[in-house]
């Protein structure tokens, strides 16, 4: 459906889904150790900010975003700066979010409810992006 978008607009979309599927490949790599996986989740926002950043100790079938991250910082340094904030933001509570759940066992609904929020920030700046060309 990305490609119904204006091209501004998609390229947006796309920057924002390549940051994170580069921080969900981290999270999913089972073969990256916990010592390694939360250090790198935790700062994960502030990768974007370092075009020499990448990650080569993946062996996940998405690696390649990781390898090639600095492509990605690249693209994120040519949008907007109300988008890079934006990203920076979701990026920082997401990689947070995920570090916090790798840690310790969810034992409560309530534990969950801090993922469903994360989820549904990604979710709304998804639903912006489609709907919202002015906002570009």
């Amino acid at each position: 459906m990305i490609f119904l978008l204006s091209v501004p607009t998609s390229h947006v979309v796309c920057i924002f889904y390549l940051v994170l599927r580069a921080l969900d490949t981290v999270e999913d790599d089972m073969t990256i150790s916990l010592e390694t996986k939360i250090p790198i989740l935790q700062k994960f926002h502030s990768y974007l900010y370092q075009p020499e950043w990448r990650f080569m100790g993946s062996n996940d079938k998405d690696k390649q975003v990781l390898e090639d991250f600095q492509t990605i910082s690249l693209e994120f340094w040519k949008l907007k700066k109300v988008y890079q904030d934006v990203f920076a933001d979701i990026c920082s509570k997401v990689g947070f979010g995920l570090a916090e759940f790798l840690e310790k066992k969810v034992e409560s609904v309530k534990e969950w409810d801090k993922v469903s929020v994360l989820s549904q920030q990604i979710f709304m700046v998804v639903i912006t992006c489609q709907q919202n060309e002015g906002f570009f």
